[in-house]
């Protein structure tokens, strides 16, 4: 797809509309991970820093157990995506915040 169409800031939107029932998966490829956090400070600046937590490894997982946060971010490429493991990754975020 291309780039500059607004993507980003209608998926924020979307999602800043259904902020009652956060938290709020991101799951995006590595490239676009600091686009997305500037873009969320930009358009959600009552997001305070604590409360989006960035997966930066394997080992960063842990700390989502013991987070608060409200936007947790995963970045992966689209190959890794379509893989087992992120399935149980997601899945495993996804319970830990129900």
């Amino acid at each position: 797809t291309q780039m500059g169409l607004g993507k980003t800031l209608q998926a924020i939107s979307i999602a800043c509309y259904y902020k009652d029932v956060w938290p709020l998966l991101i799951v995006a490829p590595p490239s676009v991970k600091f686009s997305w956090i500037d873009e969320i400070e930009k358009w959600l600046p009552e997001v305070e820093p604590q409360n989006l937590n960035l997966i930066r490894s394997g080992s960063d997982i842990r700390s989502v157990f013991l987070s608060v946060a409200k936007i947790i971010m995963v970045p992966c490429n689209y190959s890794y995506l379509l893989s087992y493991s992120i399935c149980i990754i997601v899945n495993n975020l996804v319970s830990l915040k129900a």
